[in-house]
């Protein structure tokens, strides 16, 4: 795996990046793009150190991207700096300037899909959102996908303020019209077309439970996630002939 720097022009920062690197460099290949939860990827929690992806994508023709940072900042465009997280630009470096550099030298086939766990889970739908173009398939993972309403704007304000945030300065006042716009349920029409992946636990304790995770927000994820894709199961508002795939 190789451990990149890509400076990001929109946060005037490097930011660190993980590739796994398809077998053959010669020929064209997709690329998947794994996000980590709410640390980011610090305290040893990110995809690469937590999961099996090397073993389960060797020898498969995939390039797999994990950018590594972005603590708290459900990898959005924030609409003012903060005092302690700083400049916030993450949509626009996952969508607009990432992008081309991995398909410039990773012979990207420009089939893409993107994927995240926990605040990540959320995220994937934000970044599909902004770029509608740019993905073929998303996956969350113990996301919340309703993030405008009560329950979702303080599964927000939780996250931001663990990592000493403000919320404040996300999309601004529970009022501000950006918490709609970047909510996934709200939007869940304008995802027609993509093949969507959602798994959420339902807060009963299994072999596999982390003890030390807040089991009280498995129920409302779970919650969140069924609301979503019954959302982009309705049918469309107009003719169209694709909409939300789920699984």
């Amino acid at each position: 795996m190789l451990n990149l720097r890509v400076h990001s022009a929109a946060m005037n920062r490097e930011i660190e990046v993980k590739v796994l690197r398809a077998p053959d460099g010669s020929a064209p290949a997709p690329v998947l793009y794994l996000l980590n939860g709410a640390s980011g990827g610090s305290e040893a929690s990110s995809w690469p150190e937590q999961t099996d992806i090397v073993d389960f994508f060797r020898g498969k023709q995939v390039t797999v991207v994990t950018p590594m940072g972005g603590n708290g900042s459900y990898f959005a465009d924030w609409r003012a700096d903060d005092p302690v997280l700083g400049r916030q630009k993450w949509s626009s470096f996952l969508t607009a300037e990432l992008p081309p550099i991995i398909d410039s030298a990773f012979h990207g086939s420009g089939a893409n899909a993107v994927a995240g766990i926990s605040m990540a889970g959320t995220s994937v739908f934000q970044l599909a959102l902004a770029a509608p173009q740019l993905y073929r398939a998303v996956g969350s993972y113990s996301g919340c996908a309703r993030t405008s309403d009560p329950l979702g704007q303080a599964f927000v304000d939780g996250v931001v303020l663990r990592w000493q945030g403000d919320p404040l300065n996300l999309w601004g006042a529970p009022n501000d019209p950006l918490w709609a716009a970047h909510d996934p349920y709200v939007n869940a029409d304008r995802l027609r077309g993509l093949a969507i992946y959602v798994s959420t636990g339902n807060g009963i304790p299994g072999p596999w439970t982390i003890r030390t995770a807040p089991e009280s927000t498995a129920t409302p994820a779970s919650s969140s996630s069924s609301s979503f894709t019954a959302a982009c199961s309705r049918p469309p508002p107009t003719t169209a002939r694709s909409r939300c795939g789920t699984g």
